[in-house]
């Protein structure tokens, strides 16, 4: 393989964090390849934003790039992919680089990439791309089944529990396959409803300030890195207090209220699914 176009992007001032290289195989055609979210403050940031932005700095970067790289090349076939935040970059970029490499476009996959906004899937541009893309997610997903997608997801064995599944190298391979699963698991639908729910409750003005909040907070504490975070373990959470409790009383109290929202919509839909088991249960 012959790999080129390597980029690495992060701007605190535009919230953007996107990496991308791509690579030429035997066969003549190239594989564009999306980085996921990296240990920055930053791209998590940008993550979060995924649930109140029609469009991230990240997403038209990943757009701009596919254009740059293939606008002058004459490959007829190009295939797009990235893992988590990589996908959801996969399937925009694609849908939203310039039509002559559009079109050009085979195969797009995301592998537990979260979705778009409705307004962006609703799109002429997304539903053209959309027979194209894979999707491919572990059996308790959840970042991988949350916003608007409109394609089928194919679910993976992995060797990992909870959320630690969305980690790629723990899903099973044979030979040269995944090793497909039954479903979804249970467990997983009741958290994304719960999730989802949840993100529903509050308007796209609300979902930025709770996560202009939640960042402040972490920014304030002076951390840069998540991995800094975890390393200070016990460390860390009195300094996140002490800038909480530096916060005006208005910003607390969104804060506060974020938090019992979703604790209130994971009781819901387990009650939920606990009233449909015993529903089903007495019919049969």
């Amino acid at each position: 393989m012959y790999l080129a176009g390597y980029t690495n992007r992060i701007s605190a001032q535009k919230n953007e964090q996107m990496a991308a290289l791509v690579f030429y195989l035997e066969d003549g055609s190239a594989y564009a390849a999306f980085r996921g979210t990296d240990d920055t403050v930053i791209g998590w940031k940008e993550d979060f934003s995924f649930s109140f932005r029609k469009e991230t700095s990240g997403q038209t970067s990943a757009a701009q790039y596919l254009s740059e790289v293939f606008g002058k090349s004459d490959l007829q076939r190009i295939r797009v992919g990235g893992h988590s935040k990589g996908g959801n970059f996969s399937v925009y970029a694609s849908a939203f680089s310039d039509e002559n490499v559009r079109s050009r476009i085979s195969d797009i996959y995301t592998f537990d990439g979260p979705g778009l906004l409705e307004e962006v899937t609703a799109t002429r541009e997304y539903r053209e791309i959309l027979p194209r893309v894979h999707s491919i997610v572990p059996e308790e997903a959840l970042f991988g089944l949350l916003l608007d997608c409109g394609y089928y997801h194919k679910v993976v064995e992995s060797s990992a529990k909870g959320i630690w599944q969305h980690d790629p190298l723990t899903w099973k391979v044979m030979r040269n396959r995944f090793v497909e699963a039954e479903g979804i698991s249970e467990g997983s639908l009741v958290l994304v409803r719960a999730v989802e729910s949840w993100i529903r409750e509050m308007s796209l003005e609300e979902r930025r300030e709770v996560v202009d909040l939640l960042f402040s907070l972490i920014e304030d504490s002076g951390y840069e890195n998540v991995s800094e975070i975890r390393a200070d373990q016990f460390l860390g959470i009195p300094e996140l207090l002490r800038t909480y409790r530096e916060m005006d009383t208005t910003e607390k109290e969104v804060l506060r209220n974020t938090v019992g929202n979703l604790l209130k919509s994971g009781v819901d839909s387990v009650s939920r699914e606990l009233l449909g088991r015993i529903t089903r249960r007495k019919k049969e």
